[in-house]
Parts: C-alpha cells; structure tokens; sequence
C-alpha cells in the first residue's frame, strides 16, 4: 500500500509538472500577454517624468521626457529636453535623440512607448556608429515598469525591466554593447563588441515571452539576416525575466559631468518594429 500511495504521488506530480509546462508553452505559442495579476501599478507613476509632448515615430505614439526644466532624472540624474531641437523625427521618418549643451547645462533625451505592447519581438534599426560612442554616453533601448518602490532592486527585477545597452561605461576597456536583464548580474549580462562601417546601419532586437528572452544584433537592416550579418546572439532564461507590464524606452543619456570630447551628440534611430508572438512562433537561433 505504501509504494502504491508513492507512485500515485509521483503520478500527480508529473501530471502538475506537464500541465504548467503545457500551460507556459501554449501561452508563447498563442503570444498571450499574461501579466502578473497580483501586481497592481498605478499607471499614473509611468507618466511621471514625462512631459506633455508626444511624437509619432514608426507608427506608434511616444512621450518625451522631462516634465520640469529644473528637475533631474535617471537615468544617470539627467536634465531630460522635451526641446523639438533635440528629440524630433525627420523628413524620412527617422528618430533623433540628442545629448547636448544649452542654457548652462547638458541635456539628454528618452522617449517611452504609450501603449503596453507586451510579449513579442522587439526590433531597433539604427543608422549610428553606436560602437563608437563617447565612453560618457549611454544609448539605450529598454523595456521599463516604473514602480512605488524601489526596494530590493539590487536583488529583484523590480522595474519589469530589460535592456540592450550601447556604452563604454566610461572606460576604453570595457566592450561597446550589452544585453542585460537586472539586477546586473554577471549571469544575466551579455556583452559583445562589434565594428560598424562608415554606413553605420544596424539592426538589434530581443523577443520576449513569459520564460525567456532571445536577443540577436546583425550588420544592416536585412529582415532576416545572413549568417556573415550576425553580430551576436544571445537567450536569457533565468528567474529575472519580466513579468508585469513595461513599456518600451529608448533614451541617449549621459553617464558623467559632461562628454569625455565635451561635444553634443545625436543618435539616429531608422525604426522600430514590434512582432507579437504567434502560434508558429520558433527560437530566433543563432
């Protein structure tokens, strides 16, 4: 009787076990977004920072921060201009972020996403030379949840967060580019380098579902890339994968006093392309 209680056990067991790993598979396959449902976020605290201005870029509506002149921000304890000078889209429909000196002071530039896009591939097309930025500068395209607290962040992913980092981190030695997933752990960090032509064309995306997120960064702007395109390739699994419900940023900050050339910069961001899971949906490879 007693070994027949302890396979009946195990039976149930494993039947729990396949249930929830059905269940995390069809919720990728299906490209639900199933948010975190004890988590409640005022939605009020994402739009805290952000100014009034909005731009349209690559079809979807973006706010601009920096609410007050005198105040500053993270990241990095910026003033953030809301200035058309210096966050504007083009004639050709590309973005500029700019990192620049006016008034006194240095400014840096983010734009957030209005709408909750949720589990997909998110798709970045740059036509910088972001392997080559000034070691005082940040370029940074992230998903980020704003929260009350900031508790435990050194230990949990409060934020929901998730980025793709350009940046010498004021130091030559350091490589040029990363993929992280906090708290900055060396296990949940992927750094690369990578030497861009004078054409400056890149493209770099990460898809995230509920159980990991797959990252890939090529040369050019191919939709599929080559395997001489690829640049790096990385997937994150851990127990840091965002849940809740972060929007997606891209911001150009400054990491210092002042740029290392004490010169304004400008990034230029071709596009930006969401593609939400779908039923056939397969690893990105390498």
């Amino acid at each position: 009787m007693r070994l027949l209680g302890h396979v009946l056990l195990c039976f149930i067991l494993l039947l729990l076990t396949l249930s929830m790993g059905y269940t995390a598979d069809r919720e990728i396959m299906m490209g639900m977004v199933s948010f975190n449902e004890e988590e409640v976020v005022d939605d009020s605290l994402q739009w805290t920072d952000y100014s009034d201005r909005m731009i349209s870029f690559s079809g979807y509506s973006w706010r601009v921060k920096g609410r007050h002149d005198n105040e500053r921000y993270e990241p990095g304890g910026n003033y953030y201009s809301n200035d058309s000078r210096d966050v504007y889209v083009d004639d050709k429909g590309f973005l500029h972020l700019s990192v620049v000196y006016r008034d006194g002071k240095w400014w840096s530039s983010e734009i957030v996403a209005e709408e909750v896009l949720g589990y997909g591939q998110y798709i970045f097309q740059l036509d910088s030379r972001v392997d080559k930025l000034d070691k005082n500068l940040v370029m940074d395209l992230h998903l980020y949840e704003y929260q009350a607290s900031n508790e435990h962040k050194d230990r949990q992913n409060v934020h929901n967060a998730f980025y793709l980092q350009f940046s010498r981190w004021q130091d030559d030695i350091n490589k040029p580019a990363r993929y992280v997933c906090p708290p900055k752990r060396l296990e949940n960090r992927h750094c690369f380098d990578f030497n861009l032509s004078n054409d400056a064309a890149s493209t770099h995306s990460f898809r995230w579902a509920s159980n990991r997120i797959e990252c890939k960064s090529w040369y050019g702007l191919r939709k599929h890339p080559t395997e001489s395109d690829m640049i790096t390739y990385w997937s994150y699994s851990g127990s840091e994968v965002p849940r809740g419900k972060p929007r997606v940023h891209m911001a150009f900050w400054l990491n210092g006093d002042k740029p290392h050339d004490n010169e304004s910069h400008e990034i230029v961001i071709r596009s930006f392309r969401f593609e939400p899971l779908r039923r056939d949906s397969k690893p990105m490879g390498h």
